[in-house]
Order: C-alpha cells, then structure tokens, then sequence
C-alpha cells in the first residue's frame, strides 16, 4: 500500500507539471455551478419506462447481448489486445467501445429495473475490469507498449475508457463503493499524464475516427470533477478542448471558431458531433475564453438546424451540411450520445432548451427505430418518413432491423443505453441545495437529499401520453426549496396548482415554486397539449400533440429469413434474426389539407404501460390524395410505427371538405 501511495504522490506531481508546462500558469478560476445532476440510482424509472426497461431485459436483446454478437466477448479491457485488428479487419478498438457500450447500458438498465439477476452479471464484468487494472493504474485495452502511442492503431485510446468509465462510475454512484472510483481516478490521473503537456488529437494518420473520439474522455473529466473538486479534471478539461480546437482532428464541428460562425454548417461524423455538444459550455465554466461562450451559445442552434423533426440529428454517417428534414436519416449513436451530451450540458447552461431537445429525440425516432414491446432489433438509420426497411446498395443492413448489424454493433448496443440517459437527465439539483428542477417527464420517483434532509418527489403521469403532472413530496423534516419545472416550447398554455401558501413565478420556460414543503405536498402540472404542426426544411409538415408526432401508420410485411445473430457457442433459445419491411401495398402520396383540422382521440386496445406497441391516443382528421379526393385518417404516435408517412407535403390546389 505505502508502494502505491507513492507512486500515485509521483504521478500526480508529475500531472500537475504536466498542466503548468501546457497553461505556462494555473487555470482561471471556475464559475459557480448552478446545477448539477443527481446521483446515478437517485431517480427510478415507473409506469411505461420501467416497463419497457424490464422488456428489454428479459426479452430484448439488451439482456443477452453476449449471446447475439461476439463483439462485446472479447474481455479487450482484459486481455488488452486493441493494437490488433479483429477476426473481420475492423479496429481492435472497436472491441473496447463496444464492450464500454454493453457494460453501461446493461449495469443502468439492470439496476433501474431492479433486475438481480442481470446486475450481478453486469457487476461481474465491471468487477473483471477492475482486476485487469495494472499496478501503474492503467484500465484499458491496449497492451504494455502499445499505449498513449501517436500512430492509428492506438487511436482511440481516450475514447475506450471513457466508454468504460461512464459504466464504472455509475455503479460507484449506486453502490457507494470507494474503491472503484480510486480506480477510475488512478487510471484517469494516469492518462492525462501521459498525454497532457502535448497533443492528443494531432496523432492521427489517416483514419482517425478513434482520434475524434477522444472527445468521449471529457465525460469522465466532468464526471469526477462534479464527484471530487479535483482541479486535475477540471484543468484536463480545458486542456483537452483546446487542444481539440487547435488540431487538425478529422470530426471538428465543435470547434469554437467553427461554431461560432452561423453559416458554417455541421460536416462531419455525426456522432462525434453529439459526443462534443457539452465541451464548449463546461471549458467556459471550467475557466476557458469567453471565446468558448460564444461557441456555447451556437451549439442548440446549429444543433436544431441539423436535426430531423422527429429529433434525430441528421447522418448517415455524416451531417453532410444537410438541414433537418423528415426524409433523412438518423443514426441511433447520435441519438444517444445526444440526449447524454445535453445532460451534462444542462448543468452548466440552457437546461430547459436541451430537456426540449432530448424528449424529443426520446419519444420519436428514438422510439421508432426499434421493435416493441422488447427492442429484439433496431435500426442502425431511422427517418420520420420510412416507406421501407430494406437492404440497399447505399445504406447496406443499415435501414433493416437487426440486433447486431454487419454494419457495426455500435448503434444496437447505444439503443440499450438511451432509455437510462433520459432518466438520468428528467431531474436536476442547485448546486447549493437551494432547489430541485424537473427538467424531462416521466413516471420516476426521486430519492436525494437537500440541505441534508432526504427528499422523495413521486411524479406520477402517462405523459407522453398525457398532459397531467402530478408530483407529491415527502420530505423527511419540514424543508424550504425551490421546486422547478420545465415548460416545454409546445407548452406555452401550461398552469400549475401548488400548496397554499407557496410562491409560484412563471417564466417563460419553468415555473418557479417557492415553499416550505410538507410530507405529502403536491403539485399538479398541466401541460395542456395542442394539436399543432412541426415543419421540415423542405416545407413539408407534421402534425404533433405535445411532444410527439404523430404519423400515418403502412402497413408492414415481414421479409423472411433474415440473418441470425448469435454468438460462436452461443446456447440461448431466444432467435434474433434480420428483419427487413416492406409496404403490403404501395401508398398513395397523401397531402396535407391547407386548412387541416386533426383531433385527439382515444384508441381502442391501449395500454399505458406498453403504450408505443397499443397507443392509448390518436389525432383523427383528413388527408388529401393527389387527385383531391379525401380519406379519414388516424394518426398514431410516430413512435408506435414500423413503417410510416410522418411529414407530409402541404395542398396547394384542394381544401378540405370535412368541416365544412
């Protein structure tokens, strides 16, 4: 023990040389953070969330992953071969990130879900991550020799572990266990001594997609800074983006100077892009330029401009300079990693702009691009509008669904962690224990303590489905806090009824609640949804009830036999196969009514608690056919569909007859 407390004195003496030779001086000091995110495990998912998390457990293949695809078997943080290709040609890298992947999403999952079973399984991977750990601190899957290299093979050395550490982390936050986040702090003290001083995202030589990737490692940064106050994180943080916006790294739509240009679209790999939405407001919290502000105050723009209205950001690989539109694809990692970045993005500024984005992202295409009840599959590339679900030339298995595509896993296993990282962003704390804010909806209950005192807030609701919030408190002792919520853009008739007595402030974006607040206080939210139309950028239009969309199911055909996936040696009896869809028959090319008129209705057969496989509401109205003739449609929640028309174009010529 006396041997490893030194070097770890040696190592971060040697660290903090490291800042000084880079900075010349100390960092600026940090702004005072307002928020900050709960603990991992304080929120708990309840009504369609817990349902769908426990589907996707037991039947989906969230919960047997190692028996669909070989690439989350290889133990690469264990046997530490990432400089090797694997048995296809790919990146031995891939290995790691796919593994980080799983690792994380199946811990989250099992432990939201309250599934024993599978986390005990989930803590024995991390737990044979932890024993692989070297004496020098070193978690990850490159092997001695090969690591903090400056050629492609070690390219993605900052992006394998933090992929990791997010997993580790959060089973720290819900276990308590001190030893894994000294852990986690060795191997990140030891990493930033390896490259800090220098260059990171300059190593590349001609792929450098892992290189980008690097981005990823600022999760962990912020993440033990927010844990521990360690200037090392937040002083590695600014290093980090700035050498990242000084470099010629290959995915660099993040850039301050990038950014801060209005008519400089978006280009490059789309997930990158998702992964590094946060850095430039969190580096200007952390003491950066204000030139870093003014990139900050791009980011949600751009991002809304290069996002598909269903909330995907546009990709098919890359942002392309193409606007939203409801013909594009998305791809499921950039969903992901989005609602993530604009997690850790919401502490430091705009928490009510990204909670609207990231409900968006989760309640449609997020939704849409899988199988329900239980994600058996999902697609790789999702649109609002999806005539088919197919292998092409261009796309390959990239638009059908598959548990493991040929493609990559990356966006299967990224669909098993989307679902916990909305739950992780539905509540945040004032940093000073002054308040809780209610940034995204949901049924969950919160468990976490103010001031010292603990504090259970149920939040009952089926929203999405509906537009009533209840929220009862129960604090341990009498407490005095600020009780804020979100009033989403498609909101703006919201009222709220809190206890007598208590100060309600309505702002644009949020209610206010001042009280001192009693065991079994409640609050009730009313979001009083309204029918009303989402454009593209192409002028096509959809029609939304609250946050969601709402499409025009087509009837799908399932194309049989598709692809197996299963692992070598695999003995599950559970089949996950390939599916491609096509239409029974090819529908027409409906308009949309200039003066459409589409209303809620209830739908027979719902199910709140499985409500994207039997939606408990419908918009019912008219649709035009191109000669003018007129069908009564229904609409269902975008969401709830295989194949779909979500945008459709606007009548020029007809009216509507209905109604009149």
């Amino acid at each position: 023990m006396l041997i490893r407390m030194k070097r770890l004195r040696i190592s971060t003496a040697l660290l903090a040389l490291g800042l000084l030779a880079w900075t010349g001086q100390v960092c600026a000091q940090a702004l005072p953070q307002t928020l900050v995110l709960t603990r991992f495990g304080e929120i708990r998912p309840e009504g369609w969330m817990l349902r769908q998390m426990q589907a996707d457990l037991d039947d989906g293949l969230a919960g047997h992953y190692p028996d669909i695809s070989d690439t989350v078997n290889g133990r690469m943080f264990a046997t530490q071969t990432a400089n090797l290709p694997d048995a296809n040609g790919n990146p031995g890298w891939w290995g790691g990130e796919h593994e980080g992947y799983y690792d994380d999403g199946l811990f989250r999952l099992a432990w939201l879900a309250g599934d024993a079973t599978l986390r005990n399984a989930a803590i024995a991977r991390l737990q044979d991550v932890l024993a692989a750990q070297d004496t020098d601190g070193y978690i990850g899957v490159y092997p001695v020799g090969g690591r903090f290299g400056t050629q492609d093979l070690n390219d993605a050395e900052l992006w394998t572990q933090s992929r990791m550490f997010q997993a580790l982390l959060a089973w720290y936050e819900a276990s308590g266990d001190q030893h894994i986040i000294d852990a986690v702090e060795r191997a990140a003290k030891l990493t930033l001594n390896a490259y800090i001083g220098g260059s990171y995202f300059t190593r590349y030589v001609t792929g450098g997609g892992g290189v980008s990737h690097g981005v990823g490692f600022a999760d962990t940064l912020e993440w033990l800074y927010r844990l521990t106050g360690d200037d090392t994180y937040r002083n590695g943080y600014l290093w980090l983006y700035a050498d990242y916006a000084s470099s010629n790294v290959r995915d660099d739509d993040i850039k301050p100077a990038y950014l801060a240009d209005p008519l400089r679209p978006w280009y490059k790999h789309t997930p990158h892009t998702a992964e590094s939405l946060a850095m430039p407001a969190i580096a200007y919290a952390y003491g950066g330029p204000v030139e870093y502000a003014q990139a900050a105050d791009q980011v949600l723009v751009k991002l809304r401009r290069y996002s598909n209205p269903g909330g995907g950001p546009v990709g098919d690989e890359s942002v392309a300079g193409r606007s939203g539109s409801f013909d594009l694809t998305s791809e499921y990692c950039s969903m992901t990693e989005s609602i993530a970045s604009l997690n850790r993005m919401a502490q430091f500024r705009d928490a009510m702009a990204t909670g609207d984005i990231a409900e968006r992202i989760a309640l449609n295409d997020a939704q849409g691009a899988r199988l329900h009840p239980s994600a058996t599959a999902v697609t790789y590339l999702t649109a609002d509008n999806r005539a088919s679900a197919l292998m092409s030339t261009q796309y390959g298995d990239r638009l059908l669904f598959s548990a493991s595509h040929q493609a990559a896993a990356c966006c299967s296993l990224n669909s098993t962690r989307l679902l916990p990282y909305y739950v992780e962003g539905m509540w945040l704390k004032q940093a000073d224990g002054s308040g809780l804010v209610a940034r995204l909806y949901g049924p969950a209950t919160l468990n976490t303590t103010l001031g010292g005192v603990p504090v259970q807030v149920m939040e009952a609701t089926d929203f999405p489905f509906s537009d009533t919030v209840t929220f009862t408190l129960t604090p341990n002792a009498p407490s005095a806090f600020t009780l804020t919520l979100r009033v989403p853009a498609y909101a703006p008739n919201a009222t709220v009824i809190a206890p007598s007595g208590a100060s309600v402030v309505r702002w644009a974006d949020r209610f206010e609640i001042n009280a001192t607040w009693n065991a079994g206080d409640t609050v009730a939210l009313d979001l009083s949804f309204a029918v009303h139309a989402v454009p593209d950028s192409d002028g096509k239009i959809a029609i939304a009830y609250g946050p969601l969309l709402y499409a025009l199911p087509i009837d799908a055909v399932a194309i049989h036999p598709g692809r197996v996936t299963s692992a070598t040696g695999s003995t599950s009896t559970l089949v996950f196969q390939d599916t491609e869809y096509e239409p029974a028959s090819s529908p027409p090319a409906y308009l949309l009514p200039r003066d459409w008129v589409f209303t809620p209705v209830a739908l027979s057969g719902a199910d709140v608690l499985d409500p994207w496989s039997r939606p408990p509401t419908g918009l019912a109205g008219a649709l035009l056919a191109p000669d003018g003739s007129h069908l009564s449609a229904t609409l269902i929640p975008l969401g709830a569909t295989i194949l779909r028309t979500t945008g459709f174009a606007t009548d020029v010529i007809f009216a509507d007859p209905f109604g009149d």
